[in-house]
């Protein structure tokens, strides 16, 4: 058994692997968590059955798992991922119960002519098998296993439904290199036989694999996927709040539980619908895409969904992708529902529609809507859920600053298919454009549009001024006090006249003076002193010497939305790249400095100690094409 890489021949192409470019925004824990949690939802065995996946954060001596690294080094090196040995190497592992293992046809003789799990998983490239209600279905996510790694490698043991077998693989993404006088392909694979690629069976080795990454799988059915040097964004807190983020939802449901583990530090949760509300609340969600969000309310409206009598939700007719209006509802369902909303009572919705495949017959299918008002929001909050995955990119047009909680779950098997279609490839968004999405679908990008505009459609329709005349609706933005002195402490007139007053003082506001100035140049950025400032500190000090100061100087790509510092990822450019065991994907950033010493400088991060007011720093190197955010503190 080793890690083996095809020979370029003549007439094979050279390439380099760039499906990471899909994932660059995403924080790379949730897209990990979000690929691997949603293969696993997809192999569930029973519908009867929680799918488990467990999460454990180890490491292992190098010497005891050479075996398994035997011919991927001189690979790394000549692919300009430099490994340098060490006496123990982290992993992550990750493992799914009650659910089938990569099945199907392994395609150790032939080709499979009908679908595989297992031959998709390792063999497939670009695209997927996957249909209905699968999540996964562009083929890149299984790119995210590798980027996740600074080995850019991952193996991977599945123990079989169909068949019981267990079988071992491993699978790097690396670059075209040359060793010797070869070039090799970008990928490789760690077989039993480099001539035939087949997978390792042989229980010795695959039980020594188990001990050595502290794999809890004996011979249930599931996938386990060990990832050697992650990334270090990728730890126990992260993984919690990917989870929580991504699949609070499905664990309310009751549909999934996820267990986290850190045997480094001694580290240990379980998430399940029992304790994921308490777990939630005791987060520190900063630097995530929920820090800004209520999120002790927004837990609680995602188990009111989750545990919503299916009793209760309102069946509304088949518009045929019309929006609803008072008169296809009827006068009295419509006063009660609307009774109910300004009542900020949870209500839920089936919306029934109809979805052709072009060439084939049309399908009946379904989504809920539920909504809730809710008037101490400032702005609307809304979810979308397919099969169990959150969505987080898609958004109504049309709901402006409505104080609303809304929910959008599509789970019928139908309509599950007709959204993965019109996926992104990171599944963060539903586009009408996506490729091939138009071709498929008699009429796909109208039906697209009612599903994401229905959360809208539903509120503005019950959401509506009331037909009596409001005299006192702008009391509270237009009014005059009837004694409005008495706020300042002036007091009112008396009979004998107004009482002479001396008005309040009142401290003049000065904005906060800036020490450092950042300048643009080209492909970068230059930090200087603000010899003003500096000179104004100075007058109020009697130590007239300030110096030395440290400062951090952060950097990040401007984002359409969110803040770009959490968005931040290492395949943007990385300060510290060239310093690390491993040479990162990124940009070479040039770095200049004079007046200072550079004490730090990794990821978008560079500490500095300031000696002289002569200070200053420049760095070059960023791409042209995108805007860049730099931030100063002292």
């Amino acid at each position: 058994m080793k890690w083996a890489f095809k020979k370029l021949e003549r007439g094979d192409p050279e390439r380099d692997p760039h499906e990471a470019e899909f994932f660059h925004l995403t924080n790379l824990s949730e897209v990990l968590v979000r690929e691997i949690v949603q293969n696993s939802l997809d192999a569930r065995i029973s519908n009867d059955d929680i799918v488990k996946v467990i999460f454990t954060l180890g490491e292992v001596r190098e010497e005891e798992i050479s075996d398994f690294l035997k011919g991927l080094e001189p690979h790394l090196n000549a692919a300009k991922f430099n490994y340098d040995k060490r006496d123990k190497i982290q992993f992550v592992a990750i493992e799914d119960f009650n659910t089938t293992g990569l099945d199907g046809d392994t395609g150790e003789t032939n080709r499979p002519t009908s679908r595989s799990n297992f031959y998709n998983f390792w063999w497939c490239e670009g695209r997927s098998l996957k249909t209905g209600k699968e999540r996964g279905r562009w083929g890149l996510g299984k790119t995210t296993l590798h980027i996740a790694s600074e080995l850019r490698s991952f193996w991977g043991l599945t123990v079989r439904a169909d068949d019981k077998r267990q079988l071992l693989m491993g699978k790097a993404l690396l670059k075209t290199h040359r060793l010797v006088n070869d070039a090799y392909s970008y990928y490789g694979y760690f077989v039993a036989d480099e001539k035939e690629y087949r997978p390792i069976n042989d229980s010795s080795i695959i039980n020594n694999f188990k001990k050595r990454f502290l794999l809890r799988r004996d011979n249930e059915p599931g996938f386990s996927i060990v990832i050697p040097m992650p990334q270090k964004e990728i730890d126990f807190s992260s993984i919690v709040r990917s989870v929580i983020i991504h699949y609070a939802f499905a664990i309310l449901k009751g549909v999934l539980c996820v267990e986290i583990a850190d045997n480094i530090k001694g580290q240990h949760l379980e998430l399940n619908s029992a304790n994921l509300i308490k777990v939630a609340q005791e987060q520190d969600w900063r630097d995530t895409t929920w820090e800004e969000r209520n999120v002790s309310k927004l837990i609680d409206f995602i188990n009111s969904v989750a545990t919503f009598n299916p009793s209760k939700v309102i069946a509304l007719p088949d518009t045929d992708y019309k929006e609803y209006a008072k008169e296809i509802i009827g006068e009295n369902l419509f006063n009660d529902i609307k009774k109910a909303y300004e009542a900020s009572k949870l209500l839920g919705f089936k919306i029934p529609i109809k979805i052709r495949p072009k060439g084939k017959e049309e399908s009946q299918t379904y989504f809920w809507i539920f909504i809730k008002k809710d008037p101490d929001l400032k702005k609307p909050e809304e979810i979308y859920i397919r099969s169990g995955i959150l969505i987080p990119d898609v958004r109504s047009s049309k709901l402006g600053s409505k104080p609303i909680w809304g929910m959008l779950v599509a789970d019928d098997q139908i309509i599950t298919e007709f959204l993965g279609d019109a996926e992104t490839p990171a599944h963060t968004n539903w586009n009408e454009k996506t490729e091939g999405f138009k071709d498929k679908y008699e009429g796909a990008a109208k039906i697209l549009r009612f599903i994401k505009n229905s959360i809208s459609n539903i509120v503005n329709l019950f959401d509506t001024p009331s037909e009596t005349i409001q005299y006192d609706l702008l009391q509270d933005i237009f009014y005059i006090d009837e004694n409005p002195l008495e706020k300042v402490g002036i007091p009112a007139e008396t009979k004998d006249g107004p009482e002479k007053t001396t008005p309040p003082d009142i401290d003049n506001i000065s904005s906060k003076p800036q020490l450092f100035e950042i300048h643009q140049i080209s492909g970068g950025f230059k930090v200087t002193l603000n010899k003003k400032t500096l000179e104004e500190i100075e007058k109020t000090l009697e130590e007239k010497n300030i110096f030395p100061i440290k400062a951090i100087i952060r950097a990040s790509y401007e984002v359409r939305r969110g803040n770009p510092f959490r968005n931040y990822t290492s395949l943007d450019f990385n300060f510290g790249a060239k310093n690390g065991p491993i040479r990162l994907k990124a940009r070479p950033i040039r770095l200049k400095a004079r007046g200072c010493k550079i004490e730090k400088a990794e990821k978008n991060e560079i500490l500095v100690t300031i000696k002289t007011r002569k200070f200053e720093l420049s760095a070059e190197g960023f791409d042209k094409n995108r805007d860049l955010v730099v931030k100063v503190d002292a």
